[in-house]
C-alpha cells in the first residue's frame, strides 16, 4: 500500500484535512539475520525450513539460546518481530528430544490470541516428522469440556492467569503430568500486567513453585513483550533472571504513516468537539480509510466499549451502501460474541474476506489479523504501549502502512492533539507492581494453602520456594490463622482450614467477584451478564 497516496485522498477530504495536526512518518530499518543454533532437531529444522524459514534474526536466536540454556529471562521486542518462533522453538525441540515428556504452559491474556497460538504450534508441528504423538490444546473459558487427554498428552498447554488462577492450581493433582514435566512457562504481552492485576499475576505464578520444588525443579520463565516505543519495568522476574531489549533497528521494521485527526471544535465556550465513539461521524470523517471499489483497503477501527463496536459498525456499513460497497465486508469484533463467530471473524480477516473491522481491544494484543493496511485509534487507549500494539496491527506482513488516532474530547486525547511528540519521542511508560502488597498476598496465600500447607516456616523452606519475604510470608500466614481462622496451624507448618474454595473469590484484577445481570423492566427478559465495572459505564 502507498501509505503517501492514501495519505493524499484523505486530505482531499476538506472537513478531515483542516483537522489533521500531526503526521509522523516512521522509517523502515534493516534486519540482522543469522543461523538456527546447532542443537536444533533436524526434524524442526527441516520444518521450519519448508515454511521459508531458513535463518532468524539476531534477536531471535540469542533468546532461543537462553531459552535453551535454561534461563529465565524477559524479551522486549517491535511488534511482528517474530516472538512467537523464538519461545516455540526452544519447547518443540525439548518436546521432540524427550518423546513428549518435556511440557510448555503458555499463558496469553485474550481468548483470540490464545486460539491463535494453538493454530500456529499445531500448524508447526504438522510439518515435522515423528512428531505425531505431540499435541497442543487450548484451556480457557471456551474449552467445552476437560479431556483427560488434555491433562495427559497436552505437550504445550495454552491458557490465561484467570484460568491457571482458578482453574488449573486448584485442580493440580489433575495436572500432575504437566507439572512433572514442566520445562517452559511462557507469559506473553507482560505490558498487560501492571498495578493491581500484575501484583496478583505475580503470585500466581509464585504458587507452582513449591509444588515444582517436590518434583523436578524450576521451569525457566520467558516473559515476551513488544518494545514500540515505551519503558517496560517486567514483572520481578525469578533469582537469576535476564533481561533483553533490542530496538527496532534491529530489525526489519515496516514503513509505517502514523496521523493525529482532532475533531472540529463544536462549542468553543464549552470546548466541546466531535464525539467520534458516540456519533461515528469523526471516525467516518475520511471515508477512503475504509476504502472503496477495487483499491479499497483492509482497515481495523479500535473503540473503547462493547457498545461503540455496534454503534460504529452500523454507521460504517451505512456508509458503505451509500457509496455502493457491500455492508457485509464489515464486521464487530468484542467479548460476549460465541466462540464460533469470533473464530470466523478471525479467519475471515486473515483470508481477506473481511475488509473492515471493529473491534475494542480484544484485537489489540498479537493474534495474526493477516495483510492489514489501516489502523484506526477511535480515541486515545490510555497509555503509549496499547497505542502502539493497536497501530502495530496494521503492517504485519512487511507491507508500509498507516495508522490514524481519532482524538475524543477529553483531556489525554486533547493533550495529545496538542502535544503529539509524547507518543513519538522518549519512552515514558513503566510496568509496576507491588506483589507483597500485604491484600493481595493475603488473598494469593489464602490460594496456595488450600493447593498445598505451607511447611517448615522454621527452616524458611516454604518463603523460599514461594518467593515472597520471609517476614511478610509469616504475617500473613499468623493473621491468616489466629484472626482470620482459615489455616490451622501445627507447629511450624500452616494446613487449609476453611470450607470454601477460596480462588473462586480472589479476582485478579481486584475487584468484586460479581457480575450484573441486564433484565429488561417490561418483559423481565434477561439480555445479558456483565461484571460490575463494565456494567458501571457500558449499561445505559
Amino acid at each position: 500500500m502507498d501509505t503517501n497516496r492514501l495519505l493524499e485522498r484523505l486530505r482531499s477530504e476538506p472537513a478531515f484535512a483542516r483537522h489533521l495536526v500531526h503526521v509522523e512518518a516512521i522509517a523502515a530499518a534493516g534486519g540482522e539475520f543469522t543461523n538456527f543454533p546447532e542443537w536444533t532437531h533436524a526434524a524442526l529444522l527441516e520444518a521450519y525450513t519448508s515454511r521459508g524459514i531458513a535463518r532468524l534474526y539476531t534477536h531471535q536466536r540469542e533468546a532461543v539460546e537462553l531459552a535453551h540454556a535454561g534461563a529465565t529471562f524477559v524479551w522486549v521486542t517491535p511488534t511482528a518481530s517474530g516472538k512467537t518462533l523464538a519461545y516455540n522453538l526452544p519447547a518443540l525441540d525439548a518436546a521432540l528430544r524427550t518423546g513428549g515428556a518435556a511440557k510448555a504452559l503458555y499463558l496469553f491474556p485474550t481468548k483470540a490470541l490464545s486460539q491463535d497460538q494453538v493454530a500456529e504450534v499445531t500448524r508447526a508441528l504438522s510439518r515435522v516428522r515423528g512428531a505425531g504423538e505431540l499435541r497442543c490444546f487450548t484451556y480457557d473459558g471456551d474449552t467445552p469440556a476437560v479431556r483427560r487427554a488434555l491433562r495427559e498428552r497436552g505437550n504445550v498447554v495454552v491458557t490465561n492467569p484467570w484460568m491457571l488462577h482458578q482453574g488449573i492450581l486448584p485442580n493440580h493433582a489433575k495436572w500432575i503430568d504437566l507439572f512433572r514435566g514442566l520445562r517452559y512457562v511462557v507469559l506473553d504481552e507482560v505490558h498487560t500486567l501492571g498495578g493491581v492485576f500484575g501484583s496478583h499475576v505475580a503470585n500466581v505464578l509464585r504458587r507452582p513453585r513449591p509444588r515444582r520444588a517436590t518434583l523436578r525443579g524450576e521451569p525457566n520463565f520467558h516473559r515476551v513483550e513488544r518494545h514500540d516505543r515505551q519503558r517496560l519495568r517486567a514483572p520481578a522476574p525469578a533469582h537469576g533472571a535476564r533481561r533483553r531489549d533490542r530496538r527496532a533497528r534491529r530489525l526489519a521494521a515496516r514503513r509505517k504513516k502514523f496521523a493525529i485527526y482532532n475533531p472540529p471544535l463544536l462549542n468553543a465556550v464549552a470546548g466541546l468537539r466531535g464525539n467520534a465513539p458516540r456519533g461515528g461521524a469523526e471516525a467516518r470523517r475520511g471515508p477512503r480509510v475504509v476504502g472503496r471499489g477495487p483499491e479499497s483497503h483492509q482497515s481495523i477501527f479500535f473503540v473503547r466499549t462493547r457498545p461503540q463496536v455496534e454503534v460504529l459498525v452500523k454507521y460504517l456499513k451505512d456508509g458503505a451502501r451509500e457509496h455502493g460497497r457491500d455492508p457485509e465486508l464489515i464486521r464487530g469484533y468484542r467479548g460476549g460474541y460465541l466462540p464460533e463467530l469470533r473464530r470466523e471473524i478471525e479467519r475471515d480477516l486473515r483470508s481477506g474476506v473481511v475488509k473492515t473491522v471493529v473491534s475494542t481491544n480484544a484485537l489489540e494484543l498479537g493474534i495474526d489479523v493477516g495483510r492489514l493496511d489501516v489502523a484506526v485509534l477511535v480515541g486515545y487507549p490510555g497509555t503509549v504501549a496499547s497505542a502502539w500494539q493497536q497501530a502495530g496491527r496494521a503492517g504485519r506482513r512487511g507491507q508500509p502502512s498507516l495508522a490514524v488516532l481519532i482524538a475524543r474530547n477529553d483531556a489525554m486525547d486533547q493533550c495529545l492533539a496538542t502535544e503529539p511528540r509524547y507518543l513519538f519521542s522518549a519512552a515514558r511508560e513503566e510496568v509496576a507492581i507491588d506483589p507483597n502488597n500485604p491484600v493481595i498476598l493475603a488473598n494469593q496465600i489464602k490460594c496456595a494453602a488450600f493447593e498445598l500447607p505451607f511447611r517448615g516456616m522454621n527452616t524458611n523452606n516454604s518463603a523460599k520456594q514461594y518467593g515472597a519475604p520471609e517476614e511478610d510470608l509469616r504475617d500473613v500466614l499468623d493473621h491468616l490463622a489466629e484472626d482470620a481462622g482459615l489455616l490451622h496451624r501445627d507447629g511450624d507448618s500452616y494446613h487449609w482450614a476453611a470450607d470454601a474454595f477460596p480462588a473462586q473469590d480472589v479476582s485478579l484484577e481486584g475487584e468484586d467477584a460479581d457480575d450484573v445481570t441486564i433484565v429488561e423492566m417490561e418483559t423481565q427478559k434477561v439480555l445479558g451478564v456483565l461484571a460490575r465495572p463494565a456494567a458501571i459505564v457500558e449499561i445505559v
